[in-house]
């Protein structure tokens, strides 16, 4: 073998090696990627997910004439953005008359919100403003129940709360219970899902904001693009900020999963909010 040869050999043998080295390293980080990260303040914003739902080449929605299921939003919804079931007075008065909210905790939604956010951000211990509380007592898994509890009792603002905790309490609940958190964990994603949307049915904007965002991250498994869009058109009577993010939801979308998309959000009438017809038509 010539000495060319030899350099040659020695040349493929080491990228063939350096390329093995690379996708070992990248099948690595695939499996890391996956860790729920901590999310430490609530954010509108959901963290990104790395699994992204193929496009399909016709709509998943449906698009023929007839209205088959009730459209997401109906036609009396009054979209704005409520003011605060729990006041900061009634955080602070809590402090003082832990009895009276705990007595009323089966009942009245305020005070299962209220426990939750006392739970959460009151300091464990060295705090003499604190009530003296087991947290143990109020819940069985997680906090997050508490929120749960508000939102079957009516509470809208519970429902979006459960949403934007949901991933902490997720990744928590992984953490401490590895024998059975990852069915816990889907169990919250699930439950978040559903009290989302009924938020942003409700009209809350805040809720359709994060709940189309959510679909766009992939925050309950897949990024949906189509649904991001169905959720997010009533921002359209928005603020500027608003119809900017609706306009780029749209340009990701084919005209046949626009107009399904608009289907599906308000049916055969394809209302959008209370003001404009549907984007697409030419009335």
């Amino acid at each position: 073998m010539s000495f060319y040869q030899k350099k040659s050999t020695f040349f493929f043998t080491a990228v063939a090696l350096t390329v093995v080295f690379l996708v070992l390293w990248a099948s690595k980080d695939d499996q890391n990627s996956d860790t729920p990260k901590p999310i430490y303040r609530i954010t509108s914003q959901p963290v990104v997910s790395t699994k992204i739902a193929p496009a399909p080449t016709s709509s998943t929605r449906d698009v023929s004439g007839e209205c088959k299921a009730p459209s997401f939003y109906g036609s009396d919804v009054s979209y704005s953005t409520p003011s605060s079931d729990s006041s900061a007075s009634d955080i602070v008065n809590s402090y003082k008359n832990i009895d009276a909210i705990l007595s009323k905790k089966e009942k009245d939604p305020i005070s299962n919100i209220i426990l939750f956010k006392l739970i959460s951000y009151c300091p464990s211990s060295n705090a003499d403003e604190c009530p003296t509380i087991n947290p143990k007592s109020l819940y069985k898994d997680t906090p997050i129940e508490l929120l749960e509890k508000a939102a079957e009792l009516g509470s809208v603002e519970a429902k979006l709360m459960y949403a934007l905790n949901a991933p902490l309490a997720e990744f928590r609940i992984r953490k401490s219970r590895p024998e059975d958190g990852e069915l816990l964990a889907r169990k919250i994603t699930l439950t978040a899902e559903r009290l989302g949307n009924e938020a942003a049915r409700s009209g809350n904007l805040d809720a359709i904001r994060y709940m189309s965002h959510s679909y766009e991250n992939g925050q309950f498994g897949f990024r949906d693009i189509e649904r991001a869009y169905s959720v997010a058109l009533p921002l359209l009577n928005s603020s500027v900020e608003d119809i900017a993010y609706v306009d780029a939801l749209q340009r990701k979308l084919n005209p046949l999963q626009r107009n399904a998309a608009v289907r599906f959000a308000f049916g055969c009438k394809e209302e959008i909010g209370r003001k404009t017809v549907s984007p697409f038509s030419k009335n």
